[in-house]
C-alpha cells in the first residue's frame, strides 16, 4: 500500500494570482493500492466520485496509460481536510496525489512525475483547464512557488504566451489570451547621477489589439502602441519623454532596446 499526503494550496497570493502559488499547513491523506476493479471510499464521509470520473483515479491512469501499462482498478482512500471549492486546492491535491500514488505503485518509474503533472494539466480531456500550475508545484513540493514570464518588453508578452503551449492548443489559447487580457506593463529603471527615472511600456488590450492577438498577427502590435490609444505607449517612448538627460545617454537608452 502507498500512502500519500498532499498539502492545501493556493494560486491566489495577492497580486500573484495564478502565478504565485502557496502550499499551506493543511493536508489530504490517500491511500493507493492495486485490485481488479475500481474501490474508492471517503474515510471522513466526504462525498467523493467513487467510478472512473473520480480525478484521483484520472490522474493516476495518466501515469498508467503514459508508461503504456494496463490499468484494471486501483483501491482507493481518501481523507478530505481540505474543504472544496474554498481555493485551497482540494483538485490540484487529487492531481498530484493520483500521479505520485500511481508512480510509487509502479516503482518510481516517471523519473519527473512533476513534468507530467504539468503535462497532464494543460490536456483539456483530462483535467480542468482552470487549475493552475503554481498551485499543482505548490502541492507537489510544499513551497512557496513563482510563475514567471521571460520576456522584458510588454509587445512580446502575447506572443512569448501562446507560444509556450502546443501547436493544436495555440488556436484556443489565442482566443482566450484576446477575451481576457487587460493591460501588460513593463517597467525599467535608469539611474544617472543622482536622478533615477522609472520607464514603462504599457500594453492595452483595446479591440484593435485583441484582434491581432486573435488573428495570429501580434508583431503588428507596436503600430498600435505607437498611437498612444488608451494610455499604451512603448518603451521607446517612454525614453524619448525623459527629461534632464543629455542626448547621449538617451542614445545609449534607445541602443540597449535592440
Amino acid at each position: 500500500m502507498v500512502t500519500v499526503t498532499v498539502p492545501a494550496t493556493s494560486a491566489n497570493v495577492g497580486a500573484g494570482f495564478d502565478s504565485l502559488g502557496l502550499a499551506v499547513s493543511m493536508h489530504n491523506v490517500f491511500t493507493f493500492e492495486e485490485s481488479d476493479r475500481i474501490q474508492i471510499s471517503s474515510v471522513d464521509g466526504t462525498h467523493v466520485p467513487a467510478g472512473s470520473n473520480n480525478l484521483v483515479y484520472r490522474s493516476a491512469r495518466v501515469v498508467y496509460d503514459q508508461l503504456g501499462i494496463p490499468l484494471k482498478g486501483l483501491r482507493i482512500t481518501q481523507r478530505n481536510d481540505i474543504p472544496m471549492a474554498r481555493g485551497l486546492g482540494s483538485s490540484s491535491a487529487c492531481i498530484v496525489a493520483g500521479i505520485m500514488g500511481a508512480n510509487a505503485l509502479l516503482g518510481e518509474k516517471l523519473v519527473h512525475p512533476n513534468d507530467h503533472v504539468n503535462k497532464s494539466q494543460s490536456s483539456n480531456d483530462t483535467f480542468p483547464t482552470a487549475m493552475h500550475i503554481a498551485a499543482l508545484t505548490a502541492a507537489e513540493t510544499g513551497h512557496l512557488v513563482l510563475g514567471t514570464l521571460h520576456t522584458t518588453r510588454a509587445k512580446d508578452v502575447p506572443a512569448r504566451i501562446i507560444h509556450a503551449f502546443p501547436g493544436d492548443r495555440q488556436e484556443e489559447i489565442r482566443g482566450l489570451l484576446a477575451a481576457n487580457l487587460v493591460t501588460v506593463s513593463s517597467q525599467m529603471l535608469y539611474r544617472s547621477g543622482k536622478e533615477t527615472w522609472l520607464l514603462r511600456e504599457i500594453l492595452t488590450n483595446v479591440a484593435a489589439v485583441a484582434h491581432l492577438i486573435r488573428e495570429g498577427k501580434e508583431e503588428q502590435i507596436p503600430s498600435y502602441m505607437e498611437m498612444g490609444l488608451s494610455q499604451m505607449r512603448t518603451m521607446k517612448q517612454a525614453i524619448y519623454a525623459m527629461k534632464g538627460i543629455s542626448e547621449r545617454e538617451r542614445e545609449r537608452l534607445l541602443k540597449s532596446l535592440e
